[in-house]
């Protein structure tokens, strides 16, 4: 609550401001609102009266009686209101802090910062205004302006044990952690008799001696953990005990540091980062290994391993350093108790040794033997007298078909060796889920989404009550573009009074959901549902960035400050997230074909055009028995006179663009698609990712933002000045700018040129022969083929040299991802060629089971071939009773 200001008001007024203020805190806006207009009758420019007239208006709620929008006319008048009192009266702190705490509900941040800056000036010892505006300034991280404000607190009420804390704080994250430390050693100095065994305590202390360490002040850090262990004020003893062994490390006290790490790894074995301190404090260093220390290293393990014989971690961790006999040794023994004791994880937990050749050949050599041993002779080893149990085989056919299928693992992907091989797991085990989600895996990976979804139907089916598995297939059928599909399967766990199981979803901000359903739609053409997924996906993080404004004071009252330190640092970042990322330069490349094609917002808008006959019947009957459903239980509410009736829910919000035609019909959709990119290029690990520049280039140069433009292609030659994308974006800005150099400002042509300069060569004739010489330097470089095709396109070259590139992405010499394939089939279709069946019969040659090739019409028959199967299967179980699934 502001403080009162009454400034030029007589006493009668003076007692109904004060009338006022009380009816504010008690909520009685109506008549707040009359006693104001009393006030104003007789001093019509009292500023301070307008202001808190605005505070009573701004919060006003909603009635039955009021319009659908009265809260935002409420909100309109009291922020125009606020503004009007602080133009009567700009020397009136409360005026400005009213107008600032409106701001602030608005989540204007930086207007309400400026607002409180200015209350500030007017009364500079005001202390619920410095709280404000120190929260304020801490969540905009205007960390100069947050110490100020948290040192004057200090200053007005050094009695106040939060003012020293929340100024310790500032310091911290300001990286200042030695001005941090002496605050806390300041307070510590205060208090006489801490208590022992207590949480804030204990919670205070172990953040000073972070801050120590931080600082480097090691000896005096472990002085103080020690003085505090003596007087239990540590209730965290592994965050003590890890203070203690790092302090000792640094001071080079390493038998004592050992004893501290040893008793770390009796509390947790499976800590791989306690490993590599314990080593790191013998001298062994795990980040920089050479032939000398390798031994070394491995012979620490196998004793760690003898310690420990139940982690699994020090057995783990010796495979990233082993070569040669000894890793096959180690590697063998890993397998056989993963594969004895049936790990499903194991695959997954292996494949980061595949990024060496070596390793991933070793390991599939061991596994094949295994298979080989398990079916000749029942045991791994192929000893008759230490046989395994029968499922171990079952688990190796699991391993293996995960290895051969996966597209990273494996340099020549085998999906159908990995579906045979299942095939004997599933004919060992049929009911094993396992299995299925394998299938699955290998499919997806193989290019066939449909069938990808199928085996994880199937693998639900196995465990009805698995929400896991409900997901994975529920994620399964939208990535096969089956949304009613999904949604039904998903609808099993979601609440059931919700509108849909999407709008469920959406409220619970579940960001697979949205990612998934976004590429959905973007893959079947809806290109405005996809649209508004993305910009859903905004909105969570934009949540996400507001919501850590409360917990700037929450976690001060809970006293979790270094963990409050550790969101902050991700905060920081929030904006780098994947899904976030992959969202925005989704979203900007949909913007940027509306852009390109403004007729595709008329073919991409929803219609029922497309919708058979038979499924607009089946929704009707759909929509027709909820409304019977809905009558009925209405009916059944109102005769039932002894029921007392729950508290109704609020109702859900009403989706006022429910088929995102709203986003996909802006007047500005490269505007839009700015702003989604703009916190991208100010995030500090996104600002390095080469897609994001692209996409930043992409819109600023159909925006006319030259300069923009530029800056993005320099930053992306220095992340990777030899990125495919490069050279199709430099012959874009080459072609966009050479007609219009002149008309531009000579400071703005002349920095094109100089760019330009850097990025073509010497020579440089025409995009087609500098196109031509690109791709003659990276002849068997899928990517960088494609990226040549997509270069002589914009170069306006015939369409059958156009074709020559493409086609080479077939060529058996060539390495090419589907992914890359599946990119070239979609140019040849762009440009009208007459080779596209040609094209698509020789890639699904080379990749048979990738039904991402097929035409609409075998798609189609898929589906169908498949629904019947179904309806067959369902008039098995219902003795002829068939309905639709």
């Amino acid at each position: 609550m502001p403080p009162k200001d009454t400034k030029n008001l007589p006493a009668k007024e003076e007692a109904l401001f004060r009338t006022l203020m009380s009816q504010y805190e008690q909520k009685l806006y109506k008549k707040a609102v009359k006693t104001a207009d009393l006030i104003l009758k007789k001093c019509p420019d009292n500023g301070a009266t307008i202001s808190m007239k605005a505070l009573v208006v701004f919060h006003t709620p909603a009635t039955a009686e009021s319009a659908p929008n009265a809260v935002e006319l409420y909100e309109k008048e009291g922020l125009e209101l606020a503004a009007l009192g602080v133009k009567k009266d700009s020397d009136s702190q409360l005026c400005w802090h009213i107008l600032g705490m409106l701001h602030r509900s608005k989540k204007d941040y930086l207007k309400a910062n400026q607002c409180f800056t200015a209350a500030l000036k007017c009364d500079p010892n005001s202390l619920q205004i410095l709280r404000d505006n120190s929260t304020l300034s801490l969540h905009l991280r205007n960390y100069p302006l947050h110490l100020a404000n948290r040192i004057t607190l200090l200053q007005l009420r050094p009695n106040e044990r939060r003012n020293w804390i929340t100024l310790a704080l500032g310091y911290a994250i300001n990286g200042e952690p030695d001005k941090a430390e002496e605050v806390l050693e300041g307070l510590s100095k205060m208090v006489k008799d801490p208590p022992s065994h207590d949480f804030e305590e204990s919670e205070l202390n172990l953040f000073r001696i972070h801050l120590l360490i931080e600082a480097k002040q090691y000896t005096k850090a472990l002085g103080v953990l020690e003085t505090c262990v003596r007087d239990r004020r540590i209730v965290d003893a592994v965050s003590g005990m890890s203070y203690k062994a790092t302090c000792l490390h640094e001071l080079g006290r390493k038998d004592e540091a050992e004893d501290c790490f040893r008793a770390l790894l009796e509390e947790n074995p499976d800590c791989h980062e306690y490993y590599k301190a314990f080593l790191n404090n013998k001298g062994l260093d795990l980040d920089n290994v050479t032939d000398e220390t390798r031994p070394k290293i491995l012979r620490a393990f196998e004793l760690l391993s003898s310690l420990y014989p139940r982690a699994s971690a020090p057995r783990r961790i010796a495979l990233n350093y082993a070569t040669g006999p000894e890793f096959r040794t180690l590697v063998g023994a890993y397998l056989t108790a993963g594969l004895e004791r049936g790990v499903p994880s194991l695959f997954s937990d292996l494949k980061g040794l595949y990024h060496d050749e070596t390793k991933r050949a070793v390991i599939g050599e061991l596994v094949e033997k295994f298979r080989t041993n398990m079916e000749q002779k029942g045991s791994l080893s192929g000893e008759t007298d230490h046989l395994q149990p029968p499922t171990t085989l079952l688990w190796t056919y699991y391993f293996l078909s995960l290895h051969y299928a996966h597209p990273t693992s494996n340099p020549s992907p085998s999906p159908t060796t990995s579906l045979s091989l299942l095939s004997k797991a599933v004919d060992h085990t049929p009911t094993l889920p396992e299995l299925f989600t394998a299938k699955a895996r290998v499919l997806k990976h193989a290019g066939d989404s449909w069938g990808a979804a199928v085996q994880m139907e199937e693998a639900r089916r196995l465990d009805g009550q698995d929400r896991f598995l409900n997901s994975k297939a529920g994620k399964y059928w939208l990535r096969a573009g089956e949304e009613e599909k999904a949604l039904g399967v998903l609808g099993l766990f979601t609440k059931k009074d919700a509108p849909s199981p999407a709008a469920d979803l959406v409220e619970m901000q579940c960001l697979w959901f949205l990612v998934e359903d976004a590429d959905m739609h973007l893959a079947t053409g809806n290109l405005g549902m996809a649209l508004k997924r993305y910009h859903e996906i905004q909105k969570v993080f934009a949540d996400m960035d507001d919501d850590q404004f409360d917990f700037h004071g929450y976690c001060l009252r809970k006293f979790t400050i270094r963990a409050y330190l550790t969101m902050v640092d991700w905060e920081n970042d929030i904006w780098s997230s994947a899904s976030y990322v992959k969202a925005a330069l989704a979203a900007a490349k949909i913007y940027v074909r509306i852009s390109d094609e403004p007729d595709l917002v008329k073919s991409a808008a929803p219609s029922d055009s497309g919708i058979s006959a038979e499924d607009k019947k089946k929704a009707a009957q759909k929509a027709k028995k909820a409304a019977l459903k809905a009558a009925a239980a209405t009916k059944v509410a109102a005769t039932d006179k002894k029921t007392v009736a729950a508290p109704a829910d609020p109702p859900a919000p009403k989706d006022e663009d429910p088929n995102g035609s709203k986003r996909l019909t802006s007047a500005s959709p490269l505007d839009e698609a700015a702003k989604l990119l703009k916190p991208l290029e100010s995030s500090k690990k996104a600002a390095s990712m080469a897609p994001v520049w692209i996409a930043i280039y992409e819109v600023a140069v159909r925006r006319s933002k030259f300069l923009q433009a530029a800056k993005a292609l320099h930053v992306l030659k220095g992340l990777d000045a030899e990125h495919p994308e490069l050279h199709r974006l430099t012959v874009d800005f080459q072609i966009r700018t050479s007609t219009i150099l002149s008309t531009l400002p000579s400071t703005t042509s002349s920095l094109i040129t100089s760019t330009l300069a850097s990025l073509l060569p010497s020579d440089f004739t025409t995009p087609a022969a500098f196109t031509t010489a690109f791709l003659s330097t990276h002849p068997t470089s899928p990517s960088h083929i494609l990226s040549s095709a997509l270069s002589l396109r914009l170069a306006s070259v015939p369409t059958p040299e156009i074709e020559s590139v493409v086609f080479q992405l077939l060529s058996s010499q060539i390495s090419t991802p589907l992914k890359v394939a599946v990119l070239g089939l979609e140019l040849l279709e762009k440009i009208g060629s007459e080779r596209v069946e040609e094209y698509r019969e020789v890639a699904k040659e080379r990749w048979t089971l990738a039904r991402v090739l097929d035409t609409k019409e075998e798609k189609r028959k898929t589906k169908s071939d498949w629904e019947e199967k179904e309806k067959k299967a369902k008039e098995e179980v219902n003795g002829g009773d068939a309905k639709d699934l």
